[in-house]
């Protein structure tokens, strides 16, 4: 249809058609014209944005300072935390703002008060070598949902040891960071008794240089008892001693294990102390468990 102020000529009906012809081709080019220039603008903003990351990001690596930003596409979470609550600090790139707030939000509240995650920022778009160069800096992984990370970019954060995390699942997101946020806790330790031997009396044995060796003579009760298992002195429910073994023997013979039923001969590594009737000697095996939150 015509706009307001076009004139209005007679003509042919060829030559009408030519004119809408024209006059439809001159419409596409100025449209052309008009994106082109969005799409250079755009690209233009989004490069002087990430070289405005990278120059930041090499500025906190030499002074060790937080950085901040001015992106429109970037909102930043600062929040106070205790120090001596281990985090694990996470930089998010989305395809969409919704989707970068609910990342933000889903994984803000993974941990307990001893490894919690903190998120340093959130923003849109593709993960780029300003993000690695900003987790770098501040001992952070990239959460990548929903956008493409480049190769040059795997390659710097791998040359970096900058941990990346890329999923189009939440769940998928929360686990891994979930799991991640647990081996920042101190692990389980466990002590499982492999055996134990009552003490039914002590032998002292004089050695030279007017030193005596005294010697629990024992008979195991449960499990088996091993030489190269930890052993600890109990004497009423509580311990005395925690170290190894160094004298053990059946029948005057060295043995490297003493099952149930059988008797034996022992001394402890650095104990001078007594033994008496009664006390129980324990082998134990430590076993360390992730913790879990």
């Amino acid at each position: 249809l015509p706009n307001a102020g076009d004139e209005v000529i007679q003509g042919t009906e060829d030559e009408v058609k030519r004119a809408l012809i024209n006059r439809k081709r001159n419409q596409d080019l100025a449209s052309l014209v008009e994106d082109v220039g969005a799409i250079n603008e755009k690209r233009k903003l989004e490069r002087e944005r990430r070289e405005q990351e990278l120059k930041e990001a090499e500025e906190a690596l030499r002074t060790g300072r937080v950085i901040k930003t001015n992106s429109s596409l970037l909102t930043e979470i600062d929040t106070v935390q205790d120090e001596t609550i281990k985090t694990l600090r996470l930089i998010i790139k989305a395809d969409v703002s919704g989707s970068a707030e609910a990342i933000a939000g889903a994984l803000e509240g993974i941990g307990n008060d001893k490894a919690s995650t903190k998120i340093l920022q959130y923003a849109v778009g593709s993960v780029t070598e300003g993000d690695v160069a900003l987790a770098k800096a501040t001992e952070a992984s990239i959460i990548a949902f929903g956008v493409q990370i480049p190769k040059s970019v795997v390659q710097a954060a791998n040359l970096q040891s900058v941990p990346l995390i890329s999923s189009n699942i939440i769940y998928r997101l929360m686990e891994t960071v979930r799991e991640k946020v647990s081996a920042l806790l101190p692990p389980i330790i466990e002590h499982r008794v492999a055996g134990e031997a009552n003490v039914q009396q002590m032998f002292e044995i004089d050695l030279k240089g007017r030193k005596v060796l005294k010697i629990a003579g024992c008979r195991v009760t449960n499990g088996t008892l091993e030489k190269n298992k930890p052993i600890r002195l109990m004497r009423d429910g509580k311990i005395v001693h925690d170290g190894t073994l160094d004298t053990f023997r059946h029948l005057k013979k060295d043995i490297m294990e003493a099952r149930k039923g059988m008797e034996c001969g022992l001394s402890l590594s650095q104990y001078s102390g007594d033994f008496l009737v009664g006390d129980v000697i324990q082998a134990y095996e430590v076993i360390t468990k992730p913790a879990v939150l």
